[in-house]
């Protein structure tokens, strides 16, 4: 498998709620916050209390999250975010596994983020794409 090859196979967009004010966000602090670890201080300030969702209504999505934006294996991944919950007390990520359910939850929690594929997103009246991931 190439490097690009999950870029290839499907694109991948970060979304949110239809209502929600959520700017733009670098890759940099997207992993942070789905390490939940501070983001830096632009982006804390334009877009405050932002909280991440893990969707794996797509699997093909979720690992290719994991491997070009978290750059790890699930397992590696998994064990990071155990670490800060036990270390530095970090809450757990909410993770949904039905795409409606996804779309549901982020129509009433418009401070959250999750990772989607291009597809869906246009799919969905209920979801706005942030920005495009690759």
């Amino acid at each position: 498998m190439s490097a690009n090859s999950c870029f290839a196979s499907s694109s991948a967009v970060l979304v949110s709620a239809k209502h929600s004010k959520i700017e733009k966000i670098n890759i940099i602090d997207i992993r942070r916050l789905y390490l939940r670890m501070p983001v830096s201080k632009g982006a804390a300030l334009i877009n405050p209390g932002i909280n991440p969702v893990i969707n794996h209504s797509d699997s093909e999505i979720y690992q290719a999250f994991l491997k070009n934006i978290m750059r790890m294996t699930e397992k590696g991944y998994r064990r990071k975010l155990i670490k800060r919950m036990f270390r530095q007390g970090a809450s757990k990520i909410k993770e949904i596994s039905d795409k409606e359910q996804l779309i549901n939850y982020l129509k009433s929690h418009p401070k959250y983020i999750t990772i989607m594929s291009e597809k869906n997103a246009a799919l969905s009246d209920d979801v706005i794409v942030i920005q495009k991931l690759w």
